[in-house]
């Protein structure tokens, strides 16, 4: 619902809001304007699946003109993998098909994810815009909502998750626009108008559903806050004196119908996701919280919020060293430049009457609903234990929502309304020192440079892309094969099998190069029967062993079983090879124990085809086989 009544919002300026958004997401994620075409943001660890993702989803709709995008045999080969349970970003593979058709992956990679700065910064400056009356001065109206934009789009939150290569998570840019929606239902203009809006705000929680699972349940919660907040607005309104046939009560049917309509839009979005999700859960439980039962380590630590994250390019050494997990993106800095406008926000919003009153509430209430969220299952500061238990161990508990077991993560609805806030008290401020003759916006244009110095998170850590010519060999042989990659691994978001190594996450992208199917792997969630397959085949056992020859509780048995592993592979390669369909053998010398070169080179039934010697991600030597 509109805030107040005294004044339309002001009309937005489009061009400028996208162009301001542009030139920022450019100049806070330096050096990767200067390494485009190459470089993508990273550790190495999640960006080359996320990178592949965009790749898979091109491959899939186009090359293989297949639409079930989510069971996959191109990886896990010969099972294959359910990618429903993945960090697919379905969206983000949709939106790239025309860039990668025209560009580089790489380059469409990166433009996707500069599009989510962009994009989430310009729907906050349009829900600020929404949210606040003008109040007779549309320059400090605009100015704060343009402030509030780069709060939510550049906190250094989200330029953590860009530095980690989690694109997915960097992947927030729909929710400022369902939330835009969603507030313009609750405006009660009349039926049409709420099942138009209805119908939005559920299309745009679809699309965060299909860019990240995760943040659409973030919305469900924020939905419900809202229509409880809402229908408490219609009953202090008139809706219990007049019942249903008064005007608060035809705002009522309204909302109950543009809710229907969000909740109809949002199924029928939503519902590939949950027809490709639902036989792997009815067969094998819901697997959704394996792993979990570290979401301590993963939440918010209440001493972060004071300071600057470990991306920051003067205080970032010293920040690494604080005492609570802060390498994950755990760490949420609210900044003081945000907190202080929000605060006088806040403050000027709580004194008002009426509409206005309200919407200051309802955005506290939320901003506090997920910052404790965020907190875990219970606060800490410092990394010590506080006796304040949080509700995310009852949210965790609830169908779908114990997929997520990063309680930081919440961090993004906490920076969207401490944002909406702020704009208030930007915009309050803007009209103070109008009055004054100074310049309206001078109160935005401090906070923002203020608040992008302290969230300042550059150079942003950037991995090399650059795939290894020998690569193109295996592209050009024609037929549909598979490759045995020496060492790998069958990775999900809670353990690895087989060698634990960045090449695991690289060789994933090096089959966007080569297009042939693979035996290693990588998911989000699975069935244990996806790992139990390979332990368990003769031969993989013995070669997944020996990836780990180089672990001192592994090496001196495998010395002494060494006759005996060799024995078994002569007998059984040849015929495994022929059932698995393996072409080709890739051995990377430099990651590969020194016993599983040699096992390769005596017991497999291999001939060598290629060398390639160069230098790998990181700029090390590397032998490729």
């Amino acid at each position: 619902m509109a805030a107040s009544g005294d004044a339309p919002p002001a009309r937005p300026r489009h061009g400028l809001a996208l162009v301001l958004y542009t030139l920022l997401s450019l100049a806070l994620t330096w050096p990767l304007a200067r390494r485009f075409a190459s470089h993508v943001p990273g550790d190495g660890i999640d960006d080359p699946a996320l990178a592949w993702n965009l790749w898979w989803i091109k491959t899939r709709l186009v090359d293989q003109v297949t639409l079930d995008i989510f069971h996959v045999g191109w990886m896990f080969h010969p099972i294959g993998i359910n990618l429903a349970f993945y960090t697919l970003t379905p969206l983000n593979g949709l939106l790239s098909v025309p860039l990668q058709t025209a560009l580089r992956l790489v380059i469409a990679n990166n433009l996707v994810l500069l599009s989510s700065f962009i994009l989430g910064g310009y729907g906050a400056y349009l829900l600020c815009l929404e949210v606040w009356p003008a109040q007779g001065n549309p320059r400090a109206h605009r100015a704060a909502a343009l402030c509030a934009g780069a709060i939510y789009a550049f906190a250094s939150s989200k330029l953590f998750y860009a530095a980690l290569g989690q694109f997915n998570i960097a992947s927030s840019q729909w929710i400022p626009f369902c939330a835009l929606y969603l507030w313009r239902l609750g405006q009660g203009r009349g039926l049409r108008p709420a099942l138009r809006n209805g119908l939005l705000a559920g299309l745009f929680l679809s699309f965060q559903a299909w860019a990240e699972l995760t943040y659409a349940s973030f919305l469900l919660i924020f939905t419900a806050l809202f229509a409880l907040w809402r229908f408490l607005s219609l009953a202090q309104s008139g809706l219990s004196r007049a019942g249903w046939s008064g005007a608060a009560g035809k705002r009522a049917v309204a909302w109950l119908a543009g809710l229907a309509a969000l909740g109809i839009s949002f199924a029928i979005g939503i519902a590939p996701f949950l027809a490709a999700m639902l036989p792997d859960l009815r067969q094998e439980g819901d697997f959704f919280a394996s792993g979990g039962g570290f979401a301590d380590l993963f939440s918010a630590d209440l001493m972060g919020l004071w300071l600057p994250t470990r991306l920051h390019p003067l205080l970032g050494e010293w920040a690494a060293s604080l005492p609570f997990p802060n390498d994950k993106g755990q760490h949420l800095y609210l900044g003081y430049s945000a907190l202080g406008a929000a605060l006088v926000g806040g403050a000027v919003g709580w004194a008002a009457a009426g509409r206005l009153r309200r919407t200051t509430m309802f955005w506290l209430l939320a901003l506090l609903l997920f910052g404790w969220l965020s907190l875990g299952p219970w606060a800490r500061w410092a990394g010590e234990e506080l006796p304040l238990p949080g509700p995310f161990a009852l949210v965790s508990r609830l169908p779908f929502f114990s997929g997520n077991r990063y309680p930081s993560r919440y961090s993004v609805l906490v920076m969207l309304c401490l944002a909406v806030l702020a704009a208030y008290g930007l915009a309050w401020l803007g009209r103070r020192l109008r009055r004054r003759g100074l310049p309206a916006a001078l109160p935005a244009l401090l906070v923002g440079l203020l608040f992008l110095a302290e969230h300042l998170s550059i150079p942003l850590p950037l991995s090399d892309f650059r795939i290894p010519p020998i690569y193109q060999r295996l592209a050009a042989e024609p037929g549909d094969f598979a490759l045995l990659e020496l060492p790998t691994g069958w990775r999900n978001g809670a353990r690895v099998l087989g060698r634990s190594d960045v090449l695991i996450m690289m060789q994933q992208w090096y089959q966007t190069a080569h297009g042939k199917r693979r035996l290693g792997g990588n998911t989000s969630r699975n069935p244990e029967l996806k790992f139990q397959y390979f332990s368990e085949t003769p031969l993989l056992g013995d070669l997944i062993a020996l990836m780990n020859a180089d672990r001192e509780h592994l090496a001196a048995a495998l010395e002494a079983e060494y006759p005996a592993l060799v024995a078994r592979a002569q007998a059984e390669a040849a015929r495994l090879f022929d059932f698995l369909d393996v072409r080709y053998v890739i051995l990377h010398v430099e990651h590969a124990p020194p016993l599983l070169v040699r096992y390769v080179e005596e017991a497999l039934p291999l001939a060598l085809v290629e060398e390639w010697r160069g230098a790998d991600w990181t700029g090390a030597p590397v032998t490729i086989r």
